[in-house]
């Protein structure tokens, strides 16, 4: 008895584990066909095409910005660099 122990390999244990899936997009569903029911709706509607309206809205804005900065950070290199080139001129003319 005391051999047939010591070389007996344990059972691996068993799990009845029942697998679960989540559909995002089913319960997104069911949760719209809900509000459809209820009569939620409309004011989801209205909301949404007030969000997307101010967001462009800023987005643009923030665009014509941003172009602005940059063309004026280019001028300001460019003459930067005009008025440069009068001294790079000047020292290579000196030796």
């Amino acid at each position: 008895m005391l051999k047939s122990r010591l070389f007996k390999l344990p059972e691996h244990k068993r799990f009845s584990f029942p697998a679960r899936y989540y559909n995002e997009d089913k319960e997104r569903l069911e949760q719209r066909i809900k509000d459809i029911k209820e009569g939620n709706y409309k004011s989801n509607i209205k909301d949404s095409f007030k969000r997307n309206n101010t967001h462009k809205t800023w987005n643009k804005n923030w665009n014509t910005i941003r172009l602005l900065i940059i063309f004026g950070i280019l001028i300001f290199g460019m003459v930067f660099l005009y008025n440069q080139i009068d001294l790079v001129v000047d020292s290579l003319n000196k030796e």
